[in-house]
């Protein structure tokens, strides 16, 4: 499968209880969901290597993340985040399907972002 098919396939399968490290009142979930926002406007570089040849959900995945490279000192720069451990967060939403290696994030991140920017307006 190529890239973009294997992203397809993926979005069929989002899970909205991977939600829950968004939906925490806690400095993580905050960080989490800022990167989440900003994910759109982190230059991503692509790196062609073919097509997957995994059929599981778990392979296909990684292999995704695989042809992709990113900085995670301009993410962090982005949201003005100075501690360590932005590799770790980024790994987080990774991990749950939040967001993917090609710049978007999950409809149900997006939807749960809404959400919690209307209660954070007052909207």
């Amino acid at each position: 499968m190529k890239f973009e098919e294997i992203i397809e396939e993926m979005r069929k399968q989002e899970d909205e209880l991977n939600l829950v490290v968004l939906a925490q009142k806690t400095q993580q979930a905050l960080i989490l969901q800022k990167i989440c926002g900003i994910w759109g406007k982190v230059r991503i570089k692509r790196i062609e290597r073919g097509e997957c040849r995994a059929r599981n959900y778990k392979d296909q995945w990684q292999w995704l993340w695989r042809q992709v490279r990113f900085d995670v000192k301009e993410i962090a720069d982005m949201i003005g985040y100075r501690g360590d451990k932005m590799r770790d967060y980024v790994d987080i939403l990774i991990n749950m399907s939040l967001i993917y290696p090609d710049g978007t994030i999950s409809d149900v991140a997006r939807k749960a972002l809404e959400s919690i920017l209307r209660d954070a307006l007052n909207l």
